[in-house]
């Protein structure tokens, strides 16, 4: 019979350990977790605890939200930057706005400046290049803002698993550093997917809209 250590060191059932984390679980809430015992305990409990509607609506509306502002600072930076074109005659370049470039449309733009004949004559003039300096300050303010927000809004459905991974996050900070660890190797299912609680976390940042 496989068994286990309990808080007091005791060899207890694996049956029996189980059903003294529920029964220690049982009288906690969202927002009045238990103290945290072990990795065991605290995920058992968030995979578990009932997410109330209101809760739900806040951390959508949180998440649409993080997401809104990313977009306007890409519309802002994108309309406010403007492109020198190459010339294609002796006239002066053109100023051109730029509207809703994403990371590898500049990559694509800063790829054909240095392809430019000109620049293939003299690639030295290139790090003085107008254009090139624009497009450059434009992709790593563009990385920046994307890198600052999860890969997409979160869908209705995984709502609740988002809240409460992202109330876990605050309960764990209690536990010691080896349990700490222990659960956020744990795996878990979210966004239909199996995957480490760690990588949940970091790609999607649950914790900062609950």
């Amino acid at each position: 019979m496989v068994s286990r250590q309990d808080d007091d060191g005791a060899q207890v059932s694996e049956e029996d350990y189980w059903a003294q984390i529920r029964a220690y679980n049982a009288d906690g809430s969202y927002d009045f977790p238990p103290p945290p015992v072990n990795a065991d305990q605290v995920l058992d409990f968030w995979l578990h605890v009932a997410v109330s509607d209101e809760t739900l609506a806040r951390v959508q509306a949180r998440d649409d939200a993080r997401h809104a502002r990313a977009e306007a600072a890409l519309r802002s930076l994108h309309t406010s930057s403007v492109r020198l074109s190459m010339p294609t005659t002796k006239r002066k370049p053109r100023l051109v706005f730029v509207n809703g470039l994403a990371p590898d449309r500049l990559r694509e733009e800063l790829d054909a400046v240095a392809a430019s004949r000109r620049y293939r004559r003299h690639p030295e003039d290139l790090e003085h290049c107008d254009a090139m300096i624009l497009y450059r300050h434009a992709l790593a303010e563009t990385e920046k803002i994307v890198r600052s927000v999860p890969p997409h809004r979160i869908p209705t459905e995984d709502i609740r698993m988002a809240a409460r991974f992202g109330g876990l996050h605050y309960n764990a900070e209690r536990l010691s550093r080896p349990e700490y660890l222990s659960l956020y190797a744990s795996e878990v299912i979210f966004m239909g997917r199996r995957q480490r609680l760690n990588d949940v976390w970091h790609t999607w940042r649950p914790d900062l809209i609950v």
